[in-house]
């Protein structure tokens, strides 16, 4: 049985096998070392933008954008305090 294959899998717009690998957005934030939740946050969004059915790419577009600034606005306060 595929790794992905559930019922009732919510997150199957995220899961793709290439050459044999299994990637979703946890994967290729593993294999960049990325640790950041806004990071991994705008990675999903920009892998799937507009493709999970309940938000259209512009939301997708905008919660990137909002993703973004916090993630600004925390290096910000890091660097005050």
């Amino acid at each position: 049985m595929m790794w992905w294959i559930m019922n009732n899998d919510t997150g199957k717009h995220y899961r793709y096998s290439y050459k044999g690998i299994n990637l979703d957005p946890f994967r290729i934030a593993a294999i960049y070392g990325i640790t950041d939740f806004a990071l991994l946050t705008i990675l999903k969004k920009c892998l799937c933008a507009g493709n999970r059915g309940h938000k259209d790419k512009r939301r997708d577009l905008e919660d990137i954008i909002t993703a973004a600034q916090r993630a600004i606005e925390m290096i910000d306060e890091d660097e005050a305090g």
